[in-house]
């Protein structure tokens, strides 16, 4: 009987060995990557509609479930009676 011995290190070395002449070939296409993430969870918002005040969202050291989005700001322009342009932001 053929006792196959596997082991994994923690810097991503792989070794094997069997205990008798036998052989074998082994063949990776895949690399897994796990990361662990510790910390606590995002509870706030991940939609942000900007303001002129500054806004501070409390993610330092917490894990986020999805991307956060920030709002475009609304601009309109309009020909003005001069021939220039007038901008309108945020209305």
């Amino acid at each position: 009987m053929a006792v196959f011995n596997a082991s994994f290190s923690g810097n991503g070395e792989f070794s094997a060995s069997f205990n008798s002449n036998a052989s074998f070939s082994v063949g990776m296409a895949e690399q897994v990557v796990i990361e662990i993430i510790e910390g606590r969870r995002y509870e706030g918002d991940y939609v942000v509609t900007p303001t002129f005040d500054d806004q501070l969202l409390d993610t330092k050291q917490k894990v986020m479930e999805d991307d956060l989005l920030v709002e475009q700001i609304k601009v309109s322009s309009v020909t003005n009676l001069t021939g220039g342009n007038t901008i309108t932001i945020g209305g």
